[in-house]
Formats: C-alpha cells, sequence, structure tokens
C-alpha cells in the first residue's frame, strides 16, 4: 500500500451505445407523433424521463413496446406533436452522443 496513492475513485460513468437512438416524425393528417427508440434505458426510467418530457413542453406521450422483425421487443417513448429538436437537445443533455434524427 502507497501511502501517496489516493484511494478515491473517481466515477466516470459515461453510457456506451452499441445502437443509434433514433427520433423520427409521424403524421397523420394535421397531428403528428414523435417516436424514440434504442435508448439503453429500463422502463422506469423512461417513465421518467417521459414525465419531465411532458412537464416541459405540455405535451401527452407513453411508453409502448415494439415488435422487431427477429421477435425480440424494444421499449421506444412517443410523445405528441413534432418534438424532434427539443428531444434531440434533451438526450445530448444527459450524456447520449450516438442520436440520429430521421425523417
Amino acid at each position: 500500500m502507497n501511502p501517496f496513492e489516493s484511494n478515491i475513485e473517481i466515477n466516470t460513468y459515461i453510457p456506451k451505445l452499441d445502437t443509434v437512438i433514433e427520433i423520427w416524425n409521424e403524421c397523420r393528417g394535421r397531428k403528428s407523433d414523435t417516436f424514440i427508440s434504442g435508448l439503453p434505458l429500463e422502463e422506469q426510467e423512461l417513465l421518467d424521463h417521459l414525465k419531465i418530457i411532458k412537464k416541459r413542453k405540455g405535451c401527452n406521450g407513453s411508453v409502448k413496446e415494439l415488435l422487431g422483425e427477429d421477435g425480440t421487443t424494444s421499449l421506444i417513448i412517443q410523445v405528441q406533436g413534432n418534438q424532434k429538436d427539443y428531444l434531440k437537445e434533451y438526450f445530448i443533455n444527459l450524456g447520449f452522443n450516438n442520436i440520429k434524427l430521421k425523417g
């Protein structure tokens, strides 16, 4: 044991993403919805983020399961309105860098 060595561990956790977070818009007539997929978070964490987004933007939204082509399910966030730019900034501020805007 070296007495000059610091025993304090620094928390430098940066989420490593294998997948790309995708944000896209779908329009149905005059109404549009914004979807986010690829977030490596649990359902409760997604619900907490959704609650913050809904309160700040004054819109409605939900967390849904998306069935993939290979039979796997993933969770996506659905928010009413065109919120792509806000959601991109929101998740960049949280530390997610692999964000791709579609559509």
